[in-house]
């Protein structure tokens, strides 16, 4: 399973924003002690910082079983993240355009994170909605 998840991410850390590709490590999303399985679905590759320092150092986290739609909430203090990616797109604060009955609804070709469906991953509608890697 590590070498099916190092080739789906092209052998670079899939933090968005970084484009590290040494010292490489197969982070499981849900934790094997708490059921998490080494299914593809349950991998994500990070670099060795992310991993160490903000996985398991508590001030980033992931969800998610598909890598296109993963949850990436980064800079967590006090349980609550400074910013929320999916994909390489932000979409927390005023990139997030769909927040409920009382905005636009999602555009149909926008597709709904499965793991925190209050964000929208989706084809960027501006380019100030797309993080440069």
């Amino acid at each position: 399973m590590r070498r099916q998840a190092l080739e789906r991410a092209g052998y670079r850390c899939e933090v968005p924003g970084c484009a590290c590709r040494t010292n490489l490590h197969v982070h499981h999303i849900q934790r094997r002690s708490q059921g998490g399985s080494d299914e593809l679905s349950n991998l994500a590759v990070v670099c060795a910082s992310h991993h160490l320092r903000h996985l398991h150092g508590g001030t980033m986290r992931v969800e998610g079983e598909d890598p296109s739609t993963r949850i990436w909430e980064i800079g967590l203090e006090e349980g609550e993240p400074w910013r929320v990616w999916c994909d390489e797109r932000l979409v927390d604060g005023e990139a997030l355009a769909w927040e409920g009955d009382e905005a636009e609804p999602p555009r149909a070709d926008d597709r709904i994170c499965e793991a925190t469906p209050e964000y929208r991953c989706g084809p960027a509608a501006s380019g100030s909605e797309i993080r440069a890697a």
